[in-house]
């Protein structure tokens, strides 16, 4: 949060992995191959089907709001804000 600020950023918006069929075959194989040490959370989390426990989802939201508060990140009214008002970025192609 502190680097995405210092960067320029106006917004973070929280989001949990949703593991729903196709994805689920994909990234649990791809989880214990790349990072055997995360399986057995995310295998806990994800037992029920494609979403998280919701106590877990408003645990993550509840620790990026804070953090959004403690870095000055606002919320989507202000980042509406700030686009409207900042200048249009152009890629450099």
């Amino acid at each position: 949060m502190r680097e995405a600020a210092q960067r320029g950023a106006h917004y973070i918006a929280p989001n949990v992995l949703h593991l729903r069929p196709g994805a689920r075959e994909w990234f649990l194989p791809f989880l214990r191959e790349s990072y055997p040490h995360l399986t057995p959370e995310y295998q806990r989390l994800y037992r029920h089907g494609a979403y998280a426990p919701r106590a877990y989802t408003e645990g993550v939201i509840g620790l990026v709001q804070r953090l959004r508060e403690r870095w000055g990140l606002g919320g989507r009214d202000s980042a509406t804000r700030q686009v409207r008002l900042g200048s249009q970025l152009t890629l450099g192609l």
